[in-house]
């Protein structure tokens, strides 16, 4: 079975915006927003950076590892060296995978890339300490309807935004798990940005 153009179209779009902060950089906020290393780089710093319990620089003459990074070093480089494509680094093959042209036969194995460049991804925000701040948008979901969910005794908007560039963001329902991220998806969102901004 052929699929459609446009369904590969969508799924090299969503693999694009996974790959992007855990290879080449990540849309952080310090203050103001702006771009920082990836992922990868930081998760790299890190594996060698090594602090006390108070965060200081710890005294050694070898920086112990932090066996949790290495692991998941071990997990990702293991993984994209099975996945085709010409030989390298990890962030090699994962520059590759962004830059190249994907065909409608080859959508399963996007969605698998994709599926396992997110899992990583926030596995490296966990390990890192960082949380993705998210905009409630206080509108129903143009799905399901929901505008509340409730958790362990809470209410929450059903509708949330999430900053991945300067421009650009991802919506999500929490309620139908719905998740909008194409240009063209995040048109439809942009009003209600602005009007919460406002």
């Amino acid at each position: 079975m052929t699929e459609k153009p446009e369904l590969i179209a969508g799924a090299v779009n969503k693999m694009l915006h996974a790959i992007r902060p855990l290879a080449f950089e990540e849309l952080v906020w310090d203050g103001q927003a702006r771009f920082g290393d990836s992922l990868y780089q930081r998760m790299r710093e890190t594996l060698t950076t090594a602090t006390n319990t108070c965060g200081a620089p710890a005294q050694a003459s070898k920086a112990p590892t932090r066996m949790d990074i290495l692991a998941w070093f071990v997990a990702i480089d293991a993984a994209v060296a099975q996945w085709p494509g010409p030989p390298g680094t990890t962030l090699d093959k994962l520059t590759h995978y962004h830059d190249r042209t994907w065909n409608p036969t080859e959508l399963r194995f996007v969605k698998a890339v994709t599926n396992r460049c997110e899992a990583w991804a926030e596995q490296a925000r966990q390990l890192l300490g960082d949380t993705q701040q998210a905009t409630p948008l206080g509108e129903k979901c143009p799905k399901c309807e929901a505008f509340w969910v409730y958790t362990d005794e809470t209410r929450q908007f059903a509708l949330k935004a999430v900053m991945t560039g300067l421009e650009s963001f991802t919506a999500s329902c929490a309620a139908c798990k719905t998740v909008w991220y194409t240009p063209a998806e995040q048109a439809l969102f942009r009003r209600m940005l602005d009007t919460h901004a406002s």
